[in-house]
Parts: structure tokens; C-alpha cells; sequence
């Protein structure tokens, strides 16, 4: 519930509507090699409505801490 809270808190400051949310997987070691139990969560969001992209977050406890998104397309207003 809060993983899900915050991907959405996350996506609707850059304009962008989740699709869904599921738990990726627990690890050990964090991408950038220190050794911490933390939980990824995979994510797929839209930015304009007819596209989807999957994106990724780290939760260390209770904490979202990195966001992985790849390149979307941007709504032109």
C-alpha cells in the first residue's frame, strides 16, 4: 500500500497516469553495490493516455528511494 501510494504521489508530480503497480522481487544488494534488504517494484504508467512504459522503484523499509523511468513522450499543451 505505501510502495503503491508513492508511485503514484511520484507519477502524478511529472503528469503521468499509473496503470499498475505489482511487487518485482526482495534483494539484497542495492544497484549501486552496498549490501541493504530492500523491496523493487515494477510499475507501468502512461504519459499521454495511448502509450504504456514500465518503470521500477526501490522501497528501503518504509522509504521509496530511487525511481527508475525510461524516456516517455511528453504531452504538448
Amino acid at each position: 500500500e505505501l510502495a503503491h501510494k508513492a508511485i503514484l504521489r511520484h507519477c502524478e508530480q511529472l503528469d503521468l497516469q499509473v496503470l499498475s503497480t505489482s511487487l518485482l522481487r526482495y534483494q539484497i544488494r542495492l544497484p549501486d553495490g552496498r549490501w541493504r534488504f530492500h523491496s523493487l517494484y515494477q510499475f507501468e504508467f502512461s504519459s499521454r493516455g495511448d502509450d504504456c512504459y514500465q518503470a521500477k522503484m526501490i522501497m528501503l523499509g518504509f522509504k521509496a528511494t530511487h525511481f527508475r523511468l525510461p524516456p516517455y513522450r511528453m504531452v504538448d499543451y
